[in-house]
């Protein structure tokens, strides 16, 4: 556990300041983690994945969920909230690889 922390961190601090650098620091955040509702995020995005069709709408809708998903995480880690933080990190490396297979 310890170490997911660790290599989290580490990940947040090479990749997280682009995010943080712009003006709206957490406003894709959206629904996070630790909301009771979020599994409705989850089933929504999950549809829109179904309708996406072509490799690059797939590649660019990917990326846009990873963001999405690093600035849940940002704003989890804000919080001290670190359970929820590595739940937004797993997703963000299962959006990751759905990128990389595209």
């Amino acid at each position: 556990m310890l170490k997911k922390i660790f290599i989290f961190g580490v990940f947040l601090f090479f990749c997280g300041e682009v995010v943080l650098a712009q003006n709206e620091a957490f406003s894709g955040a959206g629904l996070t983690p630790d909301s009771p509702f979020y599994f409705l995020e989850i089933i929504a995005e999950k549809i829109g994945n179904f309708f996406t069709f072509g490799d690059k709408a797939k590649a660019e809708r990917m990326v846009d969920l990873m963001d999405e998903r690093m600035a849940e995480a940002q704003k989890m880690l804000k919080e001290k909230k670190i359970e929820p933080a590595n739940k937004a990190f797993e997703r963000y490396q299962e959006h990751f690889q759905e990128f990389e297979k595209d």
